[in-house]
């Protein structure tokens, strides 16, 4: 306690920092399981497309995408971040699944200057030129993109384990049987001086196993003869 009046932090809250993709489409629906265990913690979630200083006391944690390559933090792997087109299935009434990889380039593509579009298209097989990166709508996260996709606007690159809830409804399908990945993950982050701080350490018992069983279960069962 002498050290949290020190530093002015506060044992009975918890600030996170995550993307608006990992908040939206996990943490958001699941972080009751953690307050109703832990109910003298109060969270506070703060969501951002930028790395925050966690050197900074007003975050304790973060959940990052990346290579786990930050300098001064202890990273621990979630689950690999892998990808690729979804959309609402009623872009694709009389369509047989999956389709060849190649009808993507024929396919309104939302965000389509995208750096993974390139890396789904080669490691599918499909040359592609310079102009990956004209017209369509250009979204800031993931969130934003499968929201656009749910509304039938085009076909958006989205990671399956993040929107199993949409494709086990058929809300949202993979038209293609191919998936990639660029070789990030999802990590925990946190201080490596702070690990036995008692609010990260509940956190860190609750969320990586919770996180790591979810995306151990398959995700893509909704990719037709995948």
């Amino acid at each position: 306690m002498a050290f949290d009046e020190l530093t002015g932090e506060s044992e009975t809250v918890l600030r996170i920092a995550t993307t608006a993709s990992f908040a939206n489409n996990w943490l958001a629906g699941n972080i009751g399981a953690f307050q109703a265990a832990h109910p003298d913690i109060e969270i506070e979630l703060e969501v951002s497309g930028t790395v925050i200083d966690l050197a900074e006391a007003r975050i304790d944690v973060a959940i990052r995408s990346g290579r786990g390559d930050w300098p001064g933090l202890k990273s621990e792997h979630l689950a690999m971040v892998d990808f690729t087109p979804m959309c609402s299935p009623a872009l694709l009434e009389g369509r047989d699944l999956p389709l060849d990889a190649g009808k993507a380039l024929e396919m309104r593509r939302i965000s389509p200057q995208d750096r993974w579009w390139p890396i789904w298209f080669r490691a599918a097989g499909v040359e592609i030129g310079d102009d990956l990166g004209r017209g369509g709508i250009r979204m800031d996260s993931q969130a934003t993109e499968g929201q656009a996709a749910l509304a039938g606007h085009g076909i958006a690159l989205m990671t399956p384990m993040l929107w199993r809830s949409e494709l086990a409804s058929g809300r949202l399908v993979c038209p293609f049987a191919n998936i990639a990945d660029e070789g990030t993950a999802y990590w925990f982050v946190y201080a490596e001086n702070r690990r036995h701080t008692r609010k990260i350490a509940r956190f860190r018992e609750w969320l990586v196993p919770a996180f790591r069983a979810m995306a151990a279960a398959p995700a893509t069962d909704a990719i037709e003869g995948a």
